[in-house]
């Protein structure tokens, strides 16, 4: 005789949704006052700014973008050249400081013959800067831009309108920051609720190293909004696309990648991605993908037909990638020193023509092998996690000895 034990007592749980019910009423409140939210987010973004710029002014700290070694210097020179009138840049314009000297020197030393042929070509009182100027005009391929045009064009609408190009390029940037923060806000909300929102905008009023940026006459911050404003409308074009998004996608991309040529990736790699997931949709996809495309050559035609005008290569919109790609994959680049060119690369520059191809090809000759690629590649990975911030353009950790306002994050 078998006996039927008791069944143990079911508790009854809650329901999920009682559960939740707290945080899920809270994220509807939120939700009905997004508005009010995002103002006073923006207030409190405003507050450091305000306070940050007050320190600059009263310590006259905007003199480290005038530096004449440092990019910086360089964005405003080349604004001012633009406002005065050389809208087309007919005369090469690319900068000239200590390292490229060193270069230029010991490729003239080396090679008197074209330092001769260099001298006929210039004034007969044309002095040694005069020299390393012509050679790196020649080197830099002449009237090419020197870097994509977008920032200094910008810069010089700014001098412009306040009379001064620091001026204009700072007040411009701090809005910048603003709506970084907002596309911030955005981003968090769309992945995570509104809850997780305010929160990510409150971290961010505390990020003094991105409002130290807006002070820099640098791409950074534009390049800051710009990789979040695409990442917003890529993933737009995920859920669901549709000419309006394409077409907002592809001005987008054609504006970035007037600021930097790296953001045709982030064009390639939503299409990418885009036609992958809609594998029943994928003729549609392409569609969109050529009305994008369509609207970023519309957006880089001015610099293409600016380019045909001066003589310049027709789809460059950078001369610097050779030189760079040279310099920083040079045998005897210094991974741990901060930006340094060795005067033995003058002969790799002078080879390259301007030419990232040639340059890479030559970069790859000068190595031993792949272990000396590999060694070196080892190098810069040990010195991006070492942390060590090396002065150049900009030193964020001596401007927040400064100004207190950059300590708050």
């Amino acid at each position: 005789m078998t006996s039927k034990s008791n069944p143990a007592p079911h508790r009854q749980s809650k329901p999920a949704e009682a559960e939740s019910a707290p945080s899920a009423r809270f994220e509807a409140a939120l939700s009905k006052k997004i508005l009010l939210v995002l103002g006073l987010l923006l207030v409190v973004w405003s507050i450091p700014r305000l306070r940050y710029a007050s320190e600059i002014d009263a310590k006259n700290l905007q003199i480290f973008n005038r530096w004449d070694q440092s990019d910086n210097r360089f964005f405003l020179d080349w604004a001012d050249t633009i406002a005065a009138g050389d809208v087309l840049g007919r005369t090469p314009n690319h900068p000239v400081h200590e390292w490229h000297v060193a270069l230029a020197k010991e490729w003239l030393t080396n090679h008197p013959e074209d330092a001769k042929a260099l001298k006929a070509e210039l004034a007969p009182d044309a002095d040694e800067a005069a020299l390393h100027l012509a050679l790196w005009n020649r080197w830099y391929g002449g009237p090419q831009f020197h870097q994509e045009p977008l920032y200094p064009y910008l810069l010089a609408g700014l001098k412009t309108l306040f009379g001064d190009a620091y001026i204009g390029g700072y007040v411009f940037q701090s809005l910048l920051g603003l709506v970084n923060g907002l596309l911030i806000f955005l981003l968090t909300r769309r992945w995570f609720g509104p809850g997780a929102a305010v929160i990510a905008g409150v971290l961010y009023a505390f990020s003094g190293f991105l409002m130290f940026h807006e002070q820099t006459i640098l791409r950074t911050t534009a390049t800051c909004t710009m990789t979040l404003l695409l990442v917003y409308q890529g993933l737009g074009l995920l859920d669901g696309p549709s000419r309006k998004r394409w077409i907002l996608f592809g001005l987008t991309s054609g504006l970035a990648i007037l600021l930097q040529s790296i953001f045709l990736l982030f064009f390639v790699g939503f299409v990418a991605i885009r036609w992958w997931n809609a594998r029943d949709l994928r003729s549609a996809t392409l569609r969109g993908a050529a009305l994008c495309t369509l609207m970023i050559a519309l957006v880089l035609a001015p610099a293409f037909a600016r380019n045909i005008a001066v003589g310049a290569p027709t789809f460059s919109l950078s001369s610097v990638g050779s030189v760079t790609l040279i310099a920083s994959n040079h045998p005897s680049y210094q991974s741990d020193a901060g930006w340094n060119a060795n005067p033995r690369i003058a002969d790799l520059v002078a080879m390259s023509e301007s030419r990232p191809s040639t340059a890479a090809v030559a970069t790859w000759a000068s190595h031993d092998g792949v272990g000396s690629f590999l060694s070196m590649v080892f190098r810069k990975f040990r010195s991006a996690l070492h942390g060590v911030e090396w002065s150049g353009n900009e030193n964020f950790y001596n401007m927040a000895l400064l100004c207190p306002s950059l300590r708050l994050g």
